[in-house]
């Protein structure tokens, strides 16, 4: 508070002295722009502390992580005007912008999109001693498989009972308020299983993994399809490569969603244009703050947007010349279905 006080009277010494104009980065105000991110520990939040203080370093725009907790938590902190940024993934943005399912009460919000990259898996994690050789086993286990925060948790989990023909009363379904918790019951052994997002290299799965009896269960293709058939877009299939987590010798297959930085509408265009092009240009340095910055791509960005993008980041991309007809009609259909 004291950092914040003098920040705010050096900017007003400025227009008094100076008569320079107080100009704020997000949403006219002086303060940091306050980035929304998953856990402590996660390799969300790793990356989005990373790109806070690239931004600050490179882009000349003071950001401040903030462990909020879940996407749809951000989803809210972001409608709310807590934060200015947030981490978010694909299936809480469609679902937010348009307005259905865990969001359908709240109505459409008009989320914008910076930049996209990184996979987010939903890993199946199950304890050995537990007896459970593969999801079938499922039928009287303890299972965290739900979260209020993130409501992928629960339709992956969903599906995945479908697929093994498991009856959901037949599973005793607990739900947890964040990923640490979870992995404390798995550690202690007070639940059989649970269903964990992450990235390739999350250091607090790669704990898990170090320090207690567990595996990383891996679906077989007709099942990894059945459960993509029932959740459908923006979910895609995803494989983690053998050697990421201890004990690990063959790809794990489950389902993923792809990580991306979202904002209000109202976002200055200006910011958002350095923000984006702060993130794009500086891939090496996010690569070294974590494996998965390297999946913060152009490429990436721009594949299959699940909101409309802000017009701060179409400026970069066209001024990279990437930014095609098909990506503007996708633009235009999408700005058509949102508020």
């Amino acid at each position: 508070m004291k950092k914040k006080i003098i920040s705010l009277s050096l900017g007003l010494l400025m227009v008094l002295v100076c008569g320079v104009p107080l100009t704020g980065w997000g949403q006219g105000t002086t303060a940091p722009l306050s980035f929304g991110t998953a856990s402590v520990g996660s390799s969300n939040y790793i990356i989005t502390v990373g790109m806070a203080n690239i931004l600050t370093k490179n882009g000349g725009i003071n950001v401040t992580a903030e462990a909020v907790g879940g996407a749809d938590a951000n989803v809210r902190a972001l409608r709310d005007k807590k934060i200015d940024m947030a981490m978010l993934n694909s299936d809480s943005v469609t679902n937010a912008f348009q307005g259905t399912e865990q969001f359908a009460k709240a109505g459409k919000l008009g989320l914008r999109i910076l930049v996209q990259g990184q996979e987010r898996y939903n890993y199946i994690i199950f304890r050995k001693a537990s007896g459970i050789k593969t999801p079938a086993d499922l039928r009287g286990k303890k299972f965290i498989g739900r979260r209020r925060a993130l409501g992928d948790i629960e339709k992956v989990t969903t599906a995945m009972l479908n697929a093994y023909n498991v009856p959901k009363d037949s599973v005793r379904i607990l739900e947890t308020a964040e990923t640490n918790e979870a992995l404390e019951a798995l550690k202690t052994g007070a639940v059989d299983g649970a269903c964990l997002p992450g990235g390739q290299r999350a250091s607090n799965l790669m704990d898990l993994a170090n320090n207690a009896d567990v595996f990383f269960n891996s679906f077989p293709d007709d099942k990894l399809d059945l459960m993509l058939k029932e959740i459908g877009i923006p979910f895609l299939k995803g494989a983690v490569p053998p050697g990421t987590y201890k004990g690990q010798t063959e790809p794990i297959q489950t389902t993923m969603l792809l990580l991306g930085v979202s904002v209000r509408p109202d976002f200055q265009e200006e910011t958002a244009y350095k923000v984006t092009k702060t993130l794009m240009e500086s891939q090496k340095e996010l690569a070294a703050v974590h494996n998965v910055g390297k999946e913060w791509t152009m490429g990436n960005t721009l594949k299959k947007p699940p909101a409309p993008f802000h017009p701060g980041a179409i400026k970069y991309f066209k001024e990279k010349g990437v930014w095609t007809p098909v990506l503007d009609q996708a633009q235009q259909e999408l700005l058509k279905m949102g508020p």
